[in-house]
């Protein structure tokens, strides 16, 4: 088809004719290929020569005593069907393709707005206050403690104060490394969690030795 066209173009550009007229005959067969009236001229060229993919019909008759000759062209009759239909498809070919990398790019756009959450989440604690009242209500049972023990004790029990001391000021200064944020210190808040309530348990099972310690204590000195 494609030959068929290009000797059309080239025997229309070949014509004894103004340059003008050739400009004209191309055009109507660019268009007509295209999206255009189906129509091309010169008309009788076409009928004789191109007949088949113009789908030329050509009457004759006449008007009273003088004879005529009609041509007319229809996309129906023709052979070959126009430009415009294919590169329409061709269109839907490539946005078929083009498909998955929208689809892609969505993907990552998703996973790039997850992970700006993620780090915003990381880089703000925001559980810290749901255990922060309870750390400090440990801290001041197991140190009303230990003075307990001291006292009552005399310094008899100095060794064992100081463990449990080391053993408090251990927790807390996991409580606060847990609780830092910035550069160096992303977590989760989900892992945070964790951490304190792993925390607040240890504190649990240091407030049981030093009141064991203290009962101790009370009954031996």
């Amino acid at each position: 088809m494609k030959k068929i066209i290009l000797l059309a173009l080239i025997s229309i550009l070949s014509l004894p004719s103004k340059a003008q007229q050739h400009d004209a005959n191309l055009y109507k067969v660019i268009k007509a290929m295209e999206n255009g009236k189906w129509d091309f001229s010169p008309a009788a060229y076409f009928a004789l020569l191109h007949k088949e993919y113009s789908g030329a019909k050509t009457e004759w008759g006449f008007h009273g005593i003088i004879p005529y000759i009609k041509t007319t062209f229809s996309e129906k009759r023709s052979d070959t069907r126009r430009v415009y239909p294919i590169r329409v498809k061709a269109d839907l070919v490539d946005e078929a393709k083009l498909r998955p990398v929208q689809d892609y790019g969505k993907q990552v756009k998703a996973m790039f707005q997850e992970e700006e959450l993620a780090a915003a989440d990381r880089n703000l604690d925001v559980v810290y206050n749901n255990y922060a009242a309870d750390f400090e209500k440990k801290n001041r049972v197991v140190v009303e403690l230990l003075e307990f023990i001291a006292t009552e004790s005399k310094g008899r029990l100095a060794k064992n104060i100081t463990d449990l001391s080391q053993e408090l000021n251990k927790i807390n200064e996991g409580i606060a490394y847990i609780h830092k944020t910035g550069v160096g210190y992303e977590l989760e808040n989900i892992k945070r969690e964790k951490s304190y309530i792993a925390f607040n348990k240890q504190l649990d099972l240091l407030i049981k030795r030093a009141r064991h310690l203290a009962l101790l204590a009370d009954n031996l000195y």
